[in-house]
């Protein structure tokens, strides 16, 4: 698969270092160009190129990651329900941040990777809620919209659903001029109704909670 283009997405979207470890997929670290440059989040948070550059997936993180997903293959998951591995990989995020989500972009890209696990997995990212991580897993979701398995692209729209962030709207309009299921494509125009028209989720959210 290929990875979503720089220009596709416009939402300050860093540059790409790759790193590889015993993991077959190659690692992706986002950060901005420059020698010392910066990176604005959208909730205004700065990460500095330095820090990211630099990220290798520690050894006992990637062998965390890789034994929860492990686990997770023969799990059944329930609309509305959280998953067991969606309790373990929401801790995992919340202990390591960005050097699990960077084992885990790994892991949504090996082909061996259950994609019943993988859509799972894309559904749980939409959910935390880290200000720290935000613009990783945004763009992973985003990213994945892409994928070739109707599965992960639909647990990538439910994802972006939950993140509830406007700023992937750029590439959610070229994945909907892409995709090729009837059933995406209508849930994608609903996607992208809820993040032009913020205000009607607001009333919406009101309106079930007097």
């Amino acid at each position: 698969m290929t990875p979503t283009s720089p220009t596709d997405l416009n939402v300050s979207r860093p540059h790409q270092v790759l790193f590889t470890s015993a993991t077959a997929g190659a690692r992706i670290v986002p950060f901005t160009a420059g020698s010392n440059a910066k990176t604005s989040l959208a909730d205004g948070s700065i990460v500095s190129e330095a820090s990211t550059r630099r990220a290798t997936v520690p050894r006992n993180v990637e062998r965390e990651l890789q034994y929860i997903f492990a686990q997770a293959r023969y799990e059944v998951f329930e609309d509305g329900v959280t998953s067991e591995f969606g309790r373990r990989l929401q801790a995992a995020i919340r202990v390591h941040g960005n050097s699990a989500l960077l084992e885990m972009n790994a892991l949504l890209r090996d082909p061996t990777t259950s994609k019943n696990v993988a859509a799972e997995s894309l559904r749980v990212l939409g959910r935390v809620k880290d200000r720290h991580t935000h613009a990783f897993r945004r763009w992973i979701l985003a990213d994945l919209l892409n994928a070739n398995s109707i599965l992960v692209r639909d647990g990538a729209i439910l994802g972006l659903s939950s993140l509830d962030d406007p700023a992937v709207l750029p590439s959610l309009c070229l994945a909907l001029q892409k995709e090729p299921s009837a059933e995406l494509r209508l849930d994608l125009k609903q996607l992208r109704e809820q993040l032009e028209n913020p205000e009607q989720t607001y009333a919406l959210s009101f309106a079930e909670n007097p």
